[in-house]
């Protein structure tokens, strides 16, 4: 056995070690840069030294270090590579932020435009939705139930409002439907007429006036379901004001029997 000191090498990452099945095997751990260089420093017996010469595993690049054999074992690991950098640059942070930029003025307008359609929808259907359930009531009561605008609906005792409303916007203040059980088809603060049920103001519409027919501000119904306080025609309500376009806007008919319908856009008839 040849007992000549073993050798130490600088050894590219993608060399390929020698493996003879001894204890004295060479470990290395691969660098992720295939480019880098490392140090690898270790004892192993004079039998398994591997010669300058020796191309069969991948030649060593040069002779770094010399040392006696059959010392203790050891294993040193040196990397020689600089770590690849983690994170953005400034540049590739700034492309990706006008990407975004774009991207988000691009879809704003259709994006405020499906706000508005649903807003509209689940409004126009929570007052379609009371209307059904007043008209029920009074023909489960035997008449007297009222379905009015309030200016005030979540007050301890709500009143029906007059007129057109704050800012004349009309039901968007709210409203509340009660039993009127001493027929004067109004409550007041002072009234003890049990109320039925109660719609706070309708914050994200401008405006629902009545264009035509009957009340502006009350909707009677009897035993039969008819409204009372209309004789003939078709009682109009517009839903949407200016800030809404025509198309997003809703025309809801009441008729005579008490029925309720949309009949379409901001410029729809219920003709």
């Amino acid at each position: 056995m040849h007992t000549g000191p073993s050798k130490f090498w600088l050894m590219r990452c993608n060399d390929k070690v020698p493996h003879n099945g001894s204890s004295n095997d060479w470990r290395l751990k691969k660098i992720a840069d295939h480019r880098s260089t490392f140090l690898l420093q270790t004892d192993i017996s004079c039998s398994t030294a591997w010669p300058r010469h020796n191309r069969q595993y991948g030649a060593p690049t040069a002779l770094v270090s010399n040392q006696k054999c059959n010392e203790t074992p050891s294993l040193r690991l040196h990397a020689c590579s600089m770590k690849h950098p983690k994170g953005f640059t400034l540049i590739e942070l700034m492309v990706a932020l006008s990407i975004i930029a774009i991207l988000t003025a691009l879809a704003a307008p259709s994006l405020k435009r499906l706000i508005q359609s649903t807003t509209m929808s689940s409004n126009v259907n929570t007052f379609l939705a009371d209307m059904r359930y007043a008209r029920s009531e009074s023909i489960r009561r035997g008449g007297g139930v009222v379905m009015c605008r309030s200016d005030a609906p979540e007050a301890p005792s709500p009143a029906c409002g007059t007129g057109s409303g704050p800012g004349g916007n009309g039901w968007v203040s709210g409203w509340i439907i009660f039993y009127d059980q001493d027929g004067t088809g109004n409550r007041t603060v002072t009234s003890t007429d049990p109320v039925l049920r109660v719609q706070a103001a309708l914050t994200q519409l401008d405006s629902v006036v009545q264009t035509t027919g009957g009340s502006s501000t009350k909707i009677i119904f009897t035993a039969t379901g008819r409204l009372k306080n209309m004789s003939s025609g078709m009682m109009t309500l517009q839903f949407g004001g200016d800030k809404f376009t025509s198309d997003l806007q809703r025309t809801v008919c009441i008729s005579i029997g008490g029925q309720a319908r949309i009949a379409g856009d901001g410029i729809a008839t219920c003709g």
